[in-house]
């Protein structure tokens, strides 16, 4: 699949976050922002599953 998770986007906000003073509330809000932005950007939004957990899907173009 490629690319970085929200897991990623998030860890390495919070690194950023830790190693300038930036509140950890405002790095996880911002990393989340970027993260939903590129999925936005690819046409995939994440779905939740209770049994498979979170995966993404591509939106269809409408015509």
């Amino acid at each position: 699949m490629g690319g970085v998770t929200r897991s990623d986007a998030v860890m390495i906000r919070l690194e950023a976050a830790k190693l300038t003073g930036q509140s950890i509330l405002a790095a996880e809000h911002e990393a989340l922002y970027l993260w939903r932005k590129d999925l936005e950007e690819r046409r995939e939004v994440v779905v939740f599953d209770p049994v498979k957990g979170f995966s993404r899907r591509s939106v269809p173009e409408n015509r």
